[in-house]
């Protein structure tokens, strides 16, 4: 009986981590394709002669981007303290 709750357990654990990771690849790849819609978006803004709304799209996005990076990465840091 022991033996077949820890193999039920290893296989729940193994389901969960495979769905986790599949979770963090989609919302990474579709961050990565909001962010380079958003700078080609403010490239053609500027490139059509709106300046600054291209700048404030394109500065917008990077800002985002390096905000939810520092983010991560602390709360990363903090979870491996524990």
């Amino acid at each position: 009986m022991t033996e077949e709750d820890l193999r039920h357990t290893h296989q729940i654990q193994r389901k969960l981590t495979k769905d986790d990771f599949i979770y963090s690849m989609t919302g990474l790849v579709l961050a990565g394709l909001i962010a380079i819609g958003s700078v080609g978006g403010g490239i053609y803004l500027i490139a059509t002669g709106h300046d600054w709304a291209g700048v404030s799209v394109v500065g917008g996005t990077l800002v985002s981007l390096i905000g939810t990076f520092i983010y991560g990465t602390n709360q990363k840091n903090d979870i491996e303290r524990t």
